[in-house]
C-alpha cells in the first residue's frame, strides 16, 4: 500500500502530464485502415498490420525539446511472436499482442492515465470465423487506443 506522501507526489505527477499536455497521447497515430478479416488470408494480412503499428506505436516518445511524439517513456510491452504465416501463428501473434496491449495501455508515465481496455480472453481453439472477429474487435480497441490525443498534437 502506498503511502500518503506517494499519492500526493502521483497526482503532482498527474498535474503536471496534464498541464504538459501528456494526456492519453500528446497527438493521434495513425489508425489502423486493413480491411477487416473474413478469411485466412485476409487475416494475415490484418494480424500483421496489427503487429506492425503497435510495433511503432509503443516505442515513440514525445521529445523533450520540441514536444512532439505520442507518449513518455514506455519501457517495454514490445511483442516478440514472428510475423503470422498460418493460423497458429496467428493465436500466437494474437496472444502477444493483446498482453503487450493491455500492458501498454495501462503503463504510466507512457500515458496521463491508465486506459482501461476491454478484456478479451483470447480463446486458441476457437475456429478462424472466431479468430477474424477477435482480430477485428482488437483493431477497434487499438485504433481507439491510437486516436486517443491532444486536439493540439504537441506535449510542450
Amino acid at each position: 500500500m502506498s503511502s500518503p506522501s506517494d499519492a500526493i507526489n502521483a497526482l503532482r505527477g498527474d498535474m503536471f502530464r496534464v498541464l504538459s499536455g501528456q494526456a492519453l497521447h500528446a497527438a493521434a497515430d495513425a489508425p489502423i485502415t486493413t480491411p477487416s478479416a473474413t478469411d485466412l488470408p485476409s487475416l494475415l494480412v490484418l494480424v500483421n498490420a496489427i503487429a506492425g503499428s503497435f510495433g511503432t506505436h509503443t516505442p515513440n516518445t514525445i521529445d523533450a525539446v520540441s514536444g512532439v511524439g505520442l507518449h513518455g517513456i514506455d519501457s517495454g510491452h514490445r511483442v516478440t511472436a514472428p510475423a503470422a504465416s498460418d493460423l497458429a501463428s496467428v493465436r500466437t501473434l494474437l496472444n502477444d499482442l493483446e498482453t503487450q496491449l493491455q500492458q501498454h495501455a495501462s503503463s504510466v508515465p507512457a500515458h496521463f492515465s491508465r486506459q482501461e481496455l476491454s478484456a478479451s480472453y483470447f480463446e486458441m481453439s476457437g475456429s478462424l470465423a472466431e479468430v477474424c472477429a477477435h482480430a477485428n474487435a482488437l483493431t477497434e480497441q487499438l485504433n481507439g487506443h491510437f486516436l486517443s490525443a491532444l486536439a493540439s498534437g504537441v506535449a510542450a
